[in-house]
């Protein structure tokens, strides 16, 4: 495991699910923020953008959809803001624990 991507595969289909128990929704934005490091990996081209987002709402009534795929309540298959933010906490503790171990280990030898 590795603070790049603590083991969880960044490859395959992701999806934003949003589930709001039968009511009638409007989605009028979303974003999507991807962390990681400043230079691409050897030999890899920047990849091209295809595709401009929308800039018409999209609603979302649940008619006609499966349980699965109605909409009532968000659910994201990607690394949320929080889970993100506590990640970095855990590793910013134990790299800090790290260098006071070191330090101590100095002192005492």
């Amino acid at each position: 495991m590795t603070v790049h991507n603590w083991g969880e595969p960044s490859r395959g289909t992701w999806q934003l699910v949003i589930r709001c128990d039968g009511c009638l929704a409007t989605l009028h934005s979303w974003s999507l923020l991807i962390h990681g490091t400043g230079d691409l990996p050897a030999g890899q081209a920047m990849p091209m953008v295809t595709r401009q987002p929308s800039k018409q709402p999209t609603t979302a009534s649940g008619e006609g959809a499966t349980a699965d795929e109605r909409p009532d309540s968000v659910v994201q298959h990607l690394n949320s803001a929080a889970s993100y933010r506590r990640r970095r906490h855990i590793a910013f503790m134990l790299t800090a624990a790290a260098v006071i171990l070191a330090l101590l280990l100095l002192v005492t030898f």
